[in-house]
């Protein structure tokens, strides 16, 4: 036994016909083992190896190597064991048998009993890997075979050339019958006309199309397009490369996605938990019109996706057997209650549930669902995927039991969307720990809090968005979308269940207070203290107290109301900041005008720019630089008693209840 290293000055090496092992260097290097089970490293360089008898592993190494063969009996002694392997036979190399007289290469045929008849077989080795199957004295048994790791398909170089290379860009057409073709490292076409076809692309991008039957298909390495075309059939994988970029153009209903040998864990619809070995999907309809599924493996647990697999013509799977790997097409179901009170409930699939008369019980499950309740008290779980929610006539509750159920992201058509949210409905997160409720307030970069915002422009008009930040980072990461602007409110504090507000009632206190009210129709009072009220849109009822109060109505017809108790001296002042003439009041009808008279005596409205002119019960409008101030004089000494400042400027009798 020996071992040889080739030099510059010494580029070829010879065997001792024992168990040697031969080095090739950077050069062109000639290593020819003999006897024995050689093993033969060619390095770079275009190399020549002979392995002589026995058997041998052969190393072509980068380079366009040639494996050269003298005699049949060189490629070892048995079948069940000793036999020549080559480990790196790719693009560019040779395997020589031009030597031999009567040889003879017949692709992936079977023998015809003649001799010398070569053959590849995808079958005798397990692992995937190569068999060059020979068979030396005709009898139509293999009585010799060499190993070639991986999947590879081999032509010869000319025809009858004895000369074998790796076959690449091949388009290969079966018939009628059975077949099995088998692409190479190339870029290959294979259709497989009619018949229970078995397709295997090999390395490349291949293009696979099964034609009529039940066929299965093997992209193989690389980014590959598969068509199963008729019949129910089976698209296998068995490695996470060979899934990774490919696509399926045509899964439909009978089709079998076989991940059976990946060892996943199937979750549905949704997205990753963190768990290693997860895959999940997500469904999207094009701008063509093409329904599509996209599957996500994460196989670390890091919450990333390793890679996907695109399927066309499906928007939803499931696993035939909960563990099995075997994933299969879902159909969109159509289902219609009663009268009666019901439960009705879809499955993975896009479906359509309208629940009619009765309190029913309706549950999408997986799917981009649309659940209508009807008439009746209703509960509507739309469960995962984006659905759109209609409670119908009646006290309706749509419940969540997973941030999952919420859509699988912020967008319109990724979100879930409840139609017709009204008085009386219920929006129940309760099943959910760890949310809290913070009204309308900005984030606090809490995990965990639950917000909401309002939106005018909006596709469908004023839109109510209730908004999640999972993770504290101050952003929503799940949403789900009300039409309408609509004032929410917690039913009781903490209990993760949100109720329509058809307004607030909110008091101060003796101090500054900030107070804010809902897009219902509030009544708010500031009391004591300098307070600052933002009432929101309604029609609200506002009445700042006493203090230097700042208030403002927002959208709707509000009043702001004045008492006797809240006006102090002129220099402290109210500030309304956004009154609008026409349709928000100004009440004064608490505050007696005239104080020298019994009773409660109302104002005189002045012109605009008009002076006191000493009589109790007069208010003018003050303009000038800046904002202009309301004056009142209660005992006509032509003084103002009280100043309140506010966006009005042409007021006419309409816009005071004096």
């Amino acid at each position: 036994m020996a071992i040889l290293l080739a030099t510059s000055s010494k580029p070829t090496l010879i065997g001792t016909g024992a168990k040697d092992t031969l080095y090739g260097d950077s050069g062109k290097n000639l290593l020819s083992g003999l006897g024995g089970a050689d093993t033969l490293s060619g390095g770079a360089g275009a190399d020549t190896l002979i392995g002589g008898m026995g058997a041998d592993v052969l190393h072509g190494g980068a380079g366009n190597d040639v494996f050269k063969y003298a005699a049949f009996r060189e490629i070892g002694d048995s079948l069940a064991v000793n036999f020549d392997r080559i480990v790196d036979f790719s693009a560019g190399d040779r395997i020589d048998f031009s030597a031999l007289a009567a040889r003879s290469f017949i692709g992936e045929a079977d023998f015809t009993g003649t001799a010398g008849e070569m053959r590849i077989s995808r079958t005798f080795f397990a692992g995937g890997n190569t068999a060059l199957e020979i068979d030396s004295d005709g009898d139509g048994e293999a009585d010799a075979v060499l190993q070639l790791d991986g999947a590879l398909n081999l032509t010869e170089l000319i025809p009858g050339s004895g000369i074998l290379v790796l076959a690449e860009n091949m388009t290969r057409q079966g018939d009628a019958g059975n077949n099995t073709l088998a692409g190479g490292a190339g870029k290959d076409t294979l259709s497989g006309l009619a018949g229970h076809d078995l397709l295997n692309g090999g390395d490349g991008s291949d293009s696979l199309d099964g034609g009529a039957g039940d066929d299965t298909l093997v992209g193989g390495y690389s980014a590959d397009t598969l068509t199963g075309g008729a019949g129910n059939d089976t698209f296998r994988f068995a490695s996470l490369e060979e899934l990774r970029g490919d696509s399926i153009t045509d899964f439909s209903l009978g089709d079998r996605l076989d991940l059976s040998g990946l060892g996943l864990q199937f979750i549905g619809e949704g997205e990753f938990t963190r768990t290693p070995g997860e895959v999940c999907f997500s469904s999207t309809s094009g701008v063509d019109g093409k329904l599509t599924v996209s599957l996500s493996i994460d196989p670390d647990g890091d919450g990333y996706s390793y890679g996907q697999l695109t399927l066309t013509g499906v928007r939803a799977l499931a696993e035939t057997v909960k563990g099995s790997g075997i994933l299969v097409a879902v159909a969109d179901k159509t289902l219609s209650g009663t009268t009666a009170s019901e439960s009705l409930a879809g499955d993975a699939g896009w479906d359509t549930i309208n629940g009619q008369a009765g309190n029913d019980t309706l549950a999408g499950n997986g799917g981009n669902d649309r659940l209508d309740g009807g008439t009746g008290n209703d509960l509507l779980t739309g469960g995962s995927g984006a659905d759109t929610l209609t409670g119908g006539a009646g006290n309706d509750t749509f419940r969540y039991i997973s941030l999952d159920d919420l859509g699988t992201n912020l967008s319109s058509s990724g979100s879930d969307r409840i139609t017709d949210f009204a008085n009386g409905d219920l929006i129940s997160f309760s099943a959910i720990a760890g949310l809290k409720w913070i009204g309308d307030a900005v984030f606090h970069r809490v995990a965990g809090e639950m917000r909401t915002t309002y939106s005018d422009y909006s596709l469908t008009g004023p839109v109510t968005t209730v908004e999640i930040d999972t993770d504290g980072n101050g952003y929503a990461d799940k949403i789900l979308q009300l039409d309408g602007k609509i004032a929410l409110d917690e039913t009781a504090a903490n209990s993760r269940i949100l109720r329509f507000v058809t307004g607030k009632t909110v008091n101060g206190t003796t101090g500054a207070d900030t107070l804010i009210g809902s897009l219902g129709n509030d009544t708010i009072d500031g009391r004591s203290g300098n307070d600052s009220i933002s009432a929101g849109e309604g029609n609200d009822v506002i009445t700042g107290g006493a203090g230097a109060d700042t208030m403002s109505g927002g959208n709707g017809a509000d009043s702001f109301v004045f008492r006797n108790a809240d006006l102090s001296i002129p220099a402290v002042q109210d500030q309304i900041t956004d009154f609008m003439s026409g349709t928000d009041k100004i009440d004064l009808s608490q505050i007696d005008a005239n104080t020298a008279l019994a009773g409660d005596q109302a104002f005189t409205l002045l012109m605009s720019g008009a002076a006191f002119t000493g009589t109790a019960g007069q208010l003018r409008l003050v303009t000038g630089i800046g904002t202009p101030v309301i004056e009142g004089d209660v005992n006509g000494d032509k003084i103002a008693d009280f100043k309140i400042t506010a966006s009005i400027y042409y007021p006419t009798s309409s816009d005071f209840i004096l």
